[in-house]
Order: C-alpha cells, then sequence, then structure tokens
C-alpha cells in the first residue's frame, strides 16, 4: 500500500559511474601521444619516431608511435592495430618507449598483417607502442584502444531458416557471358585457409580460355565481428598474394560501411609472379549480408585482360548475387541493404 512518510515501491540508486581515465603522467615527447579513454587514432610511420626493439625482419630501425593511457583501477584493455604494412604491437609499463613489455602481438591469425593484444591490466600508466614487423617502414594505420569493453560488437542476427549458402554465391545466369565452363572447387580455400569464424563455404568457379576466369564464394561467419575482419580485411587479401609467390606491383581499394552490416570491399592488384615474370591483373568485390553473416566474393584473375573489363565482369555478377540475396524489404535495422544494391556500383573509383 501507498506510504506517505517513506514513500512507495522498490527503493533505486543510480547505478555508480565508471571511474573515469586520469591523464598519465606528462611527457614532453613528441612521439608520445596521450589517450583519456576508449578511441581510435589514425598515424603514419616515419623516421621522426623509432622503436628501441629490433626488427623481426630486415635491418635498420624500426619506425614507431607511442600512446600513453592511465588506468584508475583494474581493467580490461583491447588494442587493434590494422595496416596494409605488416603491424606488430607493443604494451609497455609506464610512459614512453623504453618501459617494461607487459605484452606484446604479431598477428591477430597466422599470416595477417593486423595485430591486437586484449589484457587484463591492474592501475597505473601504460604505453602502446605501434610498429611494424619490418624494419624501415614507413606507412599509414589506424590503432583501436577498447578501456574496460565500452566498445563491445553488436549482437549477432540469426540467419533465416531458409538459408541457403549456395545462393550467395555466383551460379550460371549471374555471368550472363556464355562460353564458360563450371569447375567447381571443394574443400578449404588454401588462401585464407587459417582464418577463424567460418561455419559454411560454398565455391564456384568459371573457366574461360579466352575471357577472365571468375571464381565466386561465399562464406557464412559465426558472428558480425568475425565476417568483417577475416572476410573484408583488404590488407589480409595484400599480405596473402605477397606470400604466395606474387610480386604486387600496384593495389587499391575502396571500402563502404553501414556501421551494423551490408559492407562493401572493392580491390584491384596488378600483380607479378615471382617464378615465371608473369603479368596478372585481378579486381574483386566482397560484400557482408548481415542477414545472414555471409561474404560474398567475385574475383577475376587473368593477363589477357584489361582492368575496365575486370571490373564489368565483377560488378553486373555482384549486382545479380545482391539482388538475390538482398531482398528489397530488408530494413536499416540490418544495415543499408536496398540502397547498398542500388549503389553497388563502384568503376569510377578505380579511375
Amino acid at each position: 500500500m501507498p506510504n506517505n512518510t517513506w514513500g512507495y515501491g522498490f527503493a533505486r540508486l543510480p547505478a555508480p559511474a565508471p571511474a573515469p581515465s586520469p591523464e598519465p603522467t606528462p611527457t614532453t615527447d613528441s612521439c608520445v601521444e596521450t589517450l583519456t579513454g576508449s578511441t581510435t587514432v589514425s598515424g603514419s610511420w616515419t623516421s621522426d619516431c623509432l622503436s628501441v626493439e629490433p626488427a623481426e625482419s630486415g635491418s635498420g630501425d624500426r619506425f614507431a608511435r607511442f600512446y600513453a593511457f592511465a588506468l584508475a583501477e583494474a581493467t580490461d584493455v583491447t588494442v587493434t592495430l590494422t595496416s596494409a604494412e605488416d603491424t606488430y604491437l607493443y604494451l609497455r609499463e609506464g610512459i614512453g618507449a623504453g618501459g617494461r613489455i607487459v605484452a606484446s602481438n604479431d598477428d591477430v591469425v597466422y599470416g595477417n598483417t593486423n595485430s591486437e593484444m586484449e589484457e587484463s591490466l591492474s592501475t597505473g600508466d601504460y604505453t602502446i607502442e605501434a610498429t611494424t614487423y619490418n624494419a624501415e617502414t614507413a606507412g599509414d594505420f589506424t590503432l583501436t584502444v577498447v578501456i574496460g569493453g565500452s566498445s563491445a560488437p553488436p549482437p549477432s542476427p540469426e540467419p533465416p531458416p531458409d538459408y541457403n549458402i549456395e545462393d550467395a554465391a555466383c551460379n550460371e545466369d549471374d555471368l550472363t557471358l556464355g562460353g564458360y565452363e563450371h569447375r567447381q572447387t571443394p574443400g578449404p580455400d588454401f588462401y585464407q585457409a587459417g582464418y577463424y569464424g567460418i561455419t559454411a563455404k560454398y565455391y564456384n568457379f568459371w573457366y574461360n580460355p579466352d575471357s577472365p576466369s571468375v571464381l565466386c564464394d561465399a562464406r557464412q561467419y559465426d558472428n558480425i565481428h568475425n565476417a568483417r575482419w577475416h572476410g573484408l580485411n583488404y590488407s589480409g587479401v595484400v599480405q596473402n598474394f605477397a606470400l604466395s609467390a606474387f610480386n604486387i606491383l600496384e593495389h587499391e581499394q575502396m571500402f563502404v560501411s553501414s556501421l551494423i552490416g551490408d559492407d562493401l570491399l572493392a580491390l584491384r592488384l596488378d600483380l607479378q609472379h615471382n617464378e615465371t615474370g608473369e603479368n596478372l591483373k585481378l579486381v574483386e568485390v566482397r560484400f557482408f549480408n548481415a542477414s545472414t553473416l555471409t561474404v560474398s566474393t567475385v574475383r577475376v584473375m587473368a593477363s589477357n585482360y584489361d582492368t575496365d573489363t575486370g571490373l564489368e565482369i565483377v560488378e553486373g555478377v555482384a549486382r545479380r548475387i545482391a539482388a538475390r540475396v538482398m531482398p528489397q524489404d530488408d530494413t536499416a535495422s540490418q544495415g543499408h541493404s536496398q540502397g547498398y544494391r542500388q549503389s553497388l556500383g563502384f568503376l569510377e573509383v578505380f579511375e
């Protein structure tokens, strides 16, 4: 019953506010940047800032950047470093480049160019060193720091009950080119065999001696994080081709993210085989369907075509797959599928 003296119902106290991130001990080192909480920063490696650690590969100094933060209480910290270059991460005690190494990481998975550390840390000052595996390596990078798990990925949707992964890979009608022979490739893909989180996969390979061959595959992942990280990892694509007997002459990419799902990665590589000296061109598009956690890939690779021809083939096939697997009534709660399907064209990005 109501009580006019003490009130009515259960007493509720406000949840305690998280401890603020203190400022780390000041430093005058221009190579050390101060972080005050979870953040994402973009940086570049130059010879202005160097690591004290010897390079894992190559002679000379490692270029590095340093990011200091302080913890007022024990908490979990996740650090991710991504780049087209082969990255390396160190976590040090104190402020600056010379503190004791608490943790380090080379690859998220074997053969990957990106690095990640997940550590439970006590109160104190720490410095993240973002550097490279190889010596004397310049380039751009992105560093993401999550303190206390404040940037957990969104929950993954369940695939619809009538989901068929074969629909997410191209078929004969998607090509509409004629003269192609179907050669399905069974088993795991050698090119990404070490990647985690794949729950189902399907491949189609279409061969034509007079036109670029077409490879289509579909990979379903166990969650959105793995689908984006392993299915749409541009630096991983570049690294794996470099490790499989190819010299990369040129490369470029376009990435479109809708924050929730239905992301798109388009890329082009000019390659030279290390043993035969043959020059090859590769054009590829990958897109993510959030409702089924599936990444669809369309790739053409050959020596006997110009880039425009490869782009036209890839774009046409990808459009037809997207029209089949992304329904018109898909809503913004699972990404922006309808607008994404209409804007799949990316020819102009490589001009």
